[in-house]
């Protein structure tokens, strides 16, 4: 025998006041346990997913930590990377004048080169911030005369400890003529600087 949907209202009719009861019982159990599902279940278990991936980010951190501290005190590498990070911030001097003094300095006081000049060039903003600063790329242009090896020592002093962040560009050396020892030497620079916010 087939059920058709016309024969549902007869089928509710003809049920007794138990049978009814059972079926309400039943509705109400169900839509119970379903706004059990979706007001208490489905929001923990999100809550629960958000709890999992926190947990494994900082486990992930704490591996990191841990990797960077090879077994030293905490402290004692939290210290040191707060100091290589203000080390780091302070390369970026704010003004041109300061990275025009500190290559002056640096080829003049320390190596005995003869500057004739730093020009300052376009400064142009970086688009992505580095450890949370705005920075701008400076060139330059220095001129400056001597002999070959200062002129190599300065250049390496630029490549290694300088006090500011300096890429070389392009470097180009031309002699005085037979038997001068001076050179003549043109850099094109890059420096970087915090921008002024």
């Amino acid at each position: 025998m087939k059920l058709k949907l016309n024969d549902i209202p007869s089928i509710i009719r003809n049920l007794t006041k138990e049978q009814r009861k059972i079926i309400y019982i039943a509705l109400i159990v169900s839509i119970f346990f379903l706004l059990l599902i979706i007001l208490v279940y489905l929001p923990q278990a999100k809550r629960l997913s958000s709890l999992k991936k926190k947990i494994a980010e900082t486990e992930t951190q704490i591996d990191q930590i841990m990797s960077v501290a090879k077994g030293r005190d905490l402290a004692t590498v939290a210290k040191e990377l707060r100091e290589n990070l203000t080390k780091t911030v302070s390369k970026f001097p704010k003004g041109e004048d300061i990275v025009v003094a500190k290559l002056t300095d640096a080829a003049e006081d320390q190596v005995k080169l003869i500057v004739q000049d730093v020009t300052p060039g376009a400064r142009q903003a970086i688009p992505e911030k580095v450890l949370g600063l705005n920075i701008d790329e400076l060139t330059l242009t220095m001129s400056f005369s001597g002999e070959y090896r200062a002129i190599g020592e300065f250049l390496d002093i630029l490549r290694g400890d300088f006090p500011v962040y300096i890429r070389v560009r392009s470097i180009e050396i031309t002699g005085k003529g037979e038997g001068k020892t001076l050179l003549d030497c043109t850099l094109q620079l890059s420096a970087y600087l915090r921008r002024n916010n």
